[in-house]
């Protein structure tokens, strides 16, 4: 299992706030803390907020984890094409496929009320409704999210617009772990979440999660604050390689690639 001595390090990591720290904000691929006002007489920043690209992380999908999906162009003029997310809801009693319709067009009209239907039926119908996820053009960063995606696989397709080659995406959860990442040739793409998300807080706290939803938390702590680190490094230095780690079913803890240099936590 990824990880280190968890008995020593996990009160200090299940509460550190500062390994992610954007608790309520996300805009675009950067996480930022909320800014501090300007001093008196200052000039207004260049770069407005994007009010519509901000998010805030629910608490909760202790059942598994939220993912939010980045959008990144580089003529910032944004992309005009539709995709769909398919999160496998493996969790209630009766399976069935949750659709997220993501696209930057208008929001397609809502279908029609089905006829008779079996109550179970009704509700798998339901779910698998489109579910219409607006954008806007002119973007050079876009966030869809966040989604709740249970333990276990789940797809993504995207149908580009005319122009593919200036649109990359990654997929991360709540704790920045990449799960899904390439340019608008890589679709439909697979990826995997773990449970819990970094916002599932039973009402005693913390101390309420049972001790294989703690260690998993534990394990996903260590691994984002190790993702980025060379693999080379890690091992000379007698640490695991969260890359390396496979869950029972196959799922990596993250998909980046650190067979490279380091980078900024968030450089595209």
């Amino acid at each position: 299992m990824y990880g280190r001595v968890l008995v020593a390090v996990w009160p200090a990591l299940a509460l550190a706030q500062e390994i992610w720290p954007n608790l309520q904000i996300h805009n675009g691929a950067r996480a930022l803390h909320r800014p501090p006002p300007p001093p008196p007489g200052a000039l207004p920043s260049a770069r407005p907020a994007a009010g519509e690209n901000r998010l805030t992380w629910p608490s909760g999908c202790c059942e598994g984890d939220l993912i939010i999906i980045d959008f990144r162009d580089e003529q910032a003029d944004g992309n005009n094409g539709r995709g769909m997310l398919y999160i496998n809801r493996t969790d209630s009693p009766s399976t069935f496929v949750e659709t997220h319709h993501i696209t930057c067009a208008a929001p397609a009209a809502a279908a029609p009320p089905a006829r008779a239907r079996t109550a179970r039926a009704a509700r798998r119908s339901h779910a698998a409704c489109v579910r219409p996820r607006s954008g806007q053009l002119g973007y050079t960063w876009k966030t869809y999210g966040p989604f709740c995606a249970p333990e276990g696989w789940h797809n993504f397709s995207y149908i580009s617009d005319a122009n593919p080659t200036e649109t990359t995406f990654k997929i991360r959860d709540s704790f920045g772990l990449v799960k899904a990442q390439g340019d608008m040739t890589s679709f439909p793409v697979r990826f995997h979440t773990i449970a819990p998300s970094k916002f599932c807080v039973p009402d005693d706290g913390l101390e309420g999660l049972s001790d294989e939803l703690m260690a998993k938390r534990v394990q996903k702590l260590l691994a984002y604050n190790d993702q980025y680190k060379p693999a080379a490094q890690l091992r000379e230095e007698g640490w695991a390689v969260p890359q390396d780690y496979r869950g029972p079913d196959g799922g990596p803890l993250t998909v980046h690639d650190n067979s490279v240099e380091p980078i900024s936590d968030w450089a595209w």
